[in-house]
């Protein structure tokens, strides 16, 4: 309700201030990229006096509400939020823009860019609009309804706008921060038809606008061509995507599709475990627990492979491996031995290679090693822990650490340590499994971290 009434005396400060101005306009129209026209107005400029104000009610706003939004671009009164949105920030020339006009014969005006005759935007999900809407926030005053509250942007990120605020500044914001009603935001793209997988090749289309130019890019697959369809190639494996540019002759804008995420041939699965988890905790699984049941789980690669089944197999060891089903599997380690656990999945391009992982099978009454984080990319945190409540940790006794290449070359040797905990400096270090061994009050104990860039 705050924002409502700050966006009411706006309206009456920003009238009474450049009464002189707020009709000198001329009617003129544009088009959307499918060529429709859609009414606007050319405006002049703030004198450098009203420039100045605009901007210190801004900057007041900004303190007086906390504001994280970073300004991007001077307060203009030629251009608002709709015409940068859908328009200015795709090429188009600066026009103030209306969603409504109450006093015309066509009350919506900017639903012409996503609904009726031609429409160039499609509703989206937050995740993959281009551009969003703050939906109406109708108030009743001046005896009659008006609609003080719509308010468009275009979408950076999930979790990041730009937008122009009326004749303020442009802001960068998060979706909330702003003057205006947000529990109602729609978002829109322009969407890229085809499939997830990519085996081989496969075609994908956009929005048909005649004599339109088309410029496709992508990654894992090679796109070509300047028509609304084009056939991508798959040229690598893993989580790729589709995306294209279209230049249209009407608005003479050059606007941009969604970037539709596809997986190419067959699915990646890697090797040090971090693809094998424990179903309890989630946390990347390196060592066994003796003579029990361990419950762990494959986790698919980043981006949808379309996996349609997994395979496991326990190499050397003395292990019973039971309900290997899909991508769940129990491993019960009747020996002190180590073994190598191996994954793979497939999905209808093929398999994926197996991917392995050399465990540890230990007393998990015992002292156990903890690394946090792990994986890591420079520096992890190394913990003494048991599960044991027969065992307690010595603050006073030293122990010694030593951390092993996968060529079981010495990396680095701590001597004399005391207390729970060491940090291992991992930065510079090349990428895979590292045997780290502890010598801790008659014991040795070991653990691995992987370390990733």
């Amino acid at each position: 309700m705050k924002k409502h009434i700050f966006c009411l005396l706006i309206t009456i400060v920003l009238s009474i201030l450049f009464c002189l101005n707020t009709f000198a306009q001329t009617p003129t129209t544009i088009k959307t990229p499918t060529n429709v026209t859609v009414d606007a107005y050319i405006r002049p400029e703030f004198s450098v006096p009203q420039l100045a104000e605009i901007e210190a009610l801004a900057a007041d706003w900004i303190a007086d509400h906390d504001s994280d939004a970073e300004r991007v671009a001077p307060a203009s009164r030629t251009y608002n939020c709709h015409a940068y949105a859908w328009h200015i920030k795709d090429g188009g020339n600066t026009v103030w823009l209306n969603a409504h006009d109450d006093h015309d014969d066509d009350p919506e005006i900017l639903k012409k860019y996503w609904f009726g005759i031609s429409p160039t935007y499609t509703s989206a999900s937050s995740t993959n609009g281009t551009v969003c809407f703050y939906g109406s926030c109708w108030q009743y005053y001046d005896n009659d309804w008006h609609n003080n509250c719509d308010h468009s942007a275009e979408v950076i990120s999930s979790n990041l706008v730009e937008s122009k605020w009326g004749p303020w500044p442009r802001y960068r914001h998060s979706p909330s921060d702003c003057p205006y009603e947000s529990s109602n935001i729609q978002y829109y793209n322009i969407p890229v038809s085809g499939d997830d997988l990519v085996c081989t090749s496969k075609t994908y289309s956009t929005l048909n606008i005649s004599n339109a130019t088309y410029n496709w890019s992508s990654e894992k697959v090679s796109t070509s061509g300047t028509s609304y369809s084009t056939t991508a190639i798959k040229t690598s494996n893993g989580a790729g995507w589709i995306q294209t540019e279209i230049s249209s002759p009407y608005s003479g804008t050059t606007v941009r599709t969604e970037k539709k995420n596809v997986w190419a041939g067959k699915p990646q699965i890697y090797a040090y475990g971090s693809h094998i988890v424990d179903v309890n905790t989630g946390m990347p699984v390196y060592d066994f627990c003796y003579g029990t049941h361990n419950d762990v789980e494959a986790v698919h690669p980043a981006g949808d492979a379309g996996i349609t089944d997994w395979d496991w197999q326990v190499l050397y060891g003395q292990v019973y491996p039971y309900g290997m089903l899909d991508q769940y599997a129990t491993i019960y380690p009747y020996d002190y031995q180590s073994f190598m656990l191996e994954i793979r999945a497939c999905n209808t391009c093929g398999y994926s290679d197996w991917a392995h992982m050399y465990t540890n099978v230990v007393d998990c009454g015992r002292y156990l090693l903890v690394f946090t984080p792990n994986p890591t990319t420079g520096e992890t945190t190394l913990t003494i822990e048991t599960n044991s409540s027969e065992k307690t940790f010595d603050e006073n006794a030293p122990w010694d650490m030593e951390v092993y290449t996968e060529t079981h070359l010495l990396k680095t040797k701590q001597t004399s340590l005391r207390g729970q905990s060491a940090k291992i400096q991992t930065a510079g270090w090349k990428e895979g499994v590292y045997l780290v061994r502890v010598n801790y009050n008659g014991e040795v104990l070991t653990g691995k971290v992987l370390v990733k860039k």
